[in-house]
């Protein structure tokens, strides 16, 4: 690869495009990471106190991991489509 591809590589939009979505979403994996250790904490703290775990947050608490694997693989460049932010 020379410099003038290199310069072509540079200018193409998509490359600059994929690089915001990357700062968003890597914002967006930072936020996500806090809530599920605040689920993982609460989850832990209804099983201990009452004896179950708190079934409403099961299902977001999976949502956000599938989530968390989508932005993962998007940074990655294991994926092509971005996840919504």
């Amino acid at each position: 690869m020379d410099a003038e591809d290199i310069k072509t590589n540079i200018r193409k939009p998509y490359v600059w495009e994929r690089l915001a979505h990357m700062a968003v979403l890597f914002v967006a994996f930072q936020i996500v990471e806090v809530l599920l250790c605040t689920i993982i904490l609460t989850q832990f703290l209804a099983t201990m106190l009452i004896s179950k775990r708190l079934e409403q947050l099961d299902s977001f608490s999976q949502g956000l991991a599938l989530y968390m694997k989508n932005i993962m693989l998007y940074l990655s460049f294991n994926q092509d489509t971005c996840p919504y932010p």
